[in-house]
């Protein structure tokens, strides 16, 4: 009996002092997070800043190199001729980046500058519009867009938070006649928090 006693409170001793080391189950880091921000288009000419929204998927947050996917969303109010005082460019989208990443600690803490890029798709939509008598061609657009950006991330115990500057250059957009093929080029700001397993 104090042979099997002694067995588990190794094996209690073993997994606390792993809890409390900081580093994740899985030692490579996987992540889940939300969160949201502001964003507005490069050109702006017809848009103002709006709110931004994400939901993202992490794979090595412990590593130099990590790959990311999310889930993307935006709504900036437009005004152009034919739309309504309350109109909003609506965007809705999923994209994948590599991350190239500096894991850094202090004590049980990380601390992660990152860099990414990568590639995606999005949905755009216009909201109370009325396209024969709008400068605005259509109501709605899908796009293909390459992000780029900067962010850091913290972790304490299983809790991340990260804060995020990125850029969509985005191509082949036709949804505002006014502007040119890039025209829905857009930047978002923000902050996210979620699980490290």
């Amino acid at each position: 009996m104090t042979v099997v006693a002694a067995a588990i409170a190794m094996v209690v001793v073993g997994r606390d002092a792993l809890a409390t080391d900081g580093k994740p189950d899985s030692n490579i880091g996987l992540a889940v997070m939300a969160g949201g921000g502001v964003t507005n288009f490069t050109d702006g000419k017809e848009t103002t800043v709006g709110g931004s929204w994400d939901v993202r998927a992490l794979v090595g947050t412990r590593t130099w190199l990590g790959f990311e996917v999310s889930y993307i969303g935006g709504a900036n109010p437009i005004k152009a001729l034919g739309l309504s005082g309350n109109s909003k460019l609506v965007r809705n989208g999923v994209e994948a980046a590599v991350r190239a990443q500096l894991p850094l600690y202090h004590r049980i803490t990380l601390l992660e500058p990152y860099v990414l890029a990568g590639v995606g798709w999005n949905s755009y939509r216009v909201t109370y519009v009325n396209t024969y008598s709008s400068s605005v061609t259509t109501s709605a657009d899908d796009t293909v867009a390459v992000p780029f950006g900067v962010g850091f991330m913290a972790g304490y115990k299983g809790l991340v938070v990260d804060l995020r500057t990125t850029i969509r250059p985005t191509f082949r957009q036709t949804i505002l006649g006014s502007q040119g093929a890039a025209g829905l080029t857009n930047w978002d700001t923000g902050a996210m928090i979620g699980f490290e397993f």
